[in-house]
């Protein structure tokens, strides 16, 4: 990045290497840095849709992620250079659903849900944007309307779990109190046992309570107790300390361990060594934001075990020159991994 950086000083005009510059940052967390790179990027290419709309990302997460003014200007500009940019069209709608508009917002998310039309339904960006789409219907108090996209997310899709709490306080709104427990206990089977859930909980405890089942309402609330007392302390520790690379990464590293393990067992449980409740580090990786960069993490890592066995066991001196190429590419990964983990 350093020597990006200085190779833009020797070329200014160069608008492609001020964006891939903006890139960089943004991949180390360094988004005021990002956002000045992508106005470089941005004053040499001013019709261009990409630019804009990075630069409007990374001038929004610098300022505490809020896509309000100078930032959703830009997805604007954007979207009249290129009225169906996909990440234009996203962050149009958030920057709608951050104001309360919910009208724009389902207009943005309604057109993009448009172009993922002939994608499968287990594709992550055409659930999280079904998803969406509910959440500004909701906002619009059209229970209804929401509910019907809630449940037009796939199951094999992984926006799927995140939208059954949203599900149920639709039904909760439109009077379907027996329909939202349904989708509530879902949540509550042991497939679902060991993530991070705790508004389930509550909204378990209202309809327990809509339903005149007392008895049961008690027990939602102290399972609640049991599972999440102190979890909000061991995150808000975690979030107010300065948090490396490594530190997000072990985290991972620890979580998966369990992933692989017999179904979570007691055993495996009882040895887990991450600072983050497992529930919450499982939750975060089950993100569409997360998998991918994790899977592309693991293929690249086993990629460099093969290129070694195979290209170094013939020159060993080969050896130093794998380990360099690889680690490039898998520290990005794991930078990247780091940032989403901490946004996520």
């Amino acid at each position: 990045v350093a020597k990006l950086a200085e190779r833009m000083k020797q070329n200014p005009e160069d608008a492609q290497g001020w964006a891939m510059l903006g890139k960089s940052y943004a991949v180390m967390g360094r988004f005021d840095d990002a956002a000045q790179a992508y106005a470089q990027a941005s004053k040499r290419a001013p019709d261009n849709p990409h630019v804009l709309t990075d630069f409007a990302d990374a001038l929004a997460m610098s300022r505490g992620q809020s896509l309000q003014g100078e930032p959703e200007a830009l997805v604007l500009r954007a979207l009249k250079i290129d009225p169906d940019h996909n990440k234009a069209l996203a962050l149009a709608g958030t920057a709608a659903l951050e104001r309360n508009d919910a009208a724009n917002a389902i207009e943005a998310y309604q057109k993009l849900l448009g172009l993922y039309a002939k994608r499968g339904n287990n594709y992550s960006k055409k659930g999280y944007t079904t998803l969406n789409l509910a959440r500004a219907y909701y906002q619009n108090k059209d229970f209804e309307s929401a509910a019907e996209y809630y449940r037009g997310i796939s199951k094999d899709n992984s926006a799927y779990r995140e939208s059954l709490t949203e599900l149920g306080w639709s039904y909760l709104q439109i009077g379907k109190v027996r329909s939202a427990l349904s989708v509530i206990q879902t949540l509550h089977t042991p497939f679902y046992e060991n993530y991070f859930e705790p508004e389930s909980l509550v909204l378990r405890a209202i309809l327990l309570n809509y339903l005149c089942q007392f008895d049961e309402a008690e027990k939602a609330v102290k399972s609640f107790n049991e599972n999440y007392e102190n979890t909000l302390d061991i995150l808000s520790n975690w979030t107010s300390q300065t948090i490396t690379v490594a530190d997000a990464i072990s985290e991972i590293n620890f979580a998966t361990e369990i992933l692989k393990s017999d179904k979570q067992s007691a055993s495996a449980m009882s040895n887990y060594r991450g600072k983050i409740p497992f529930k919450v580090t499982r939750s975060i990786l089950k993100d569409y934001r997360m998998k991918g960069l994790y899977d592309a993490y693991i293929m690249i890592r086993d990629e460099s075990k093969t290129a070694k066995k195979y290209f170094g066991a013939v020159n060993t001196q080969l050896n130093p020159f794998l380990d360099k190429i690889y680690a490039g590419r898998m520290n990005y990964f794991k930078n990247q991994l780091a940032l989403k983990f901490n946004q996520v």
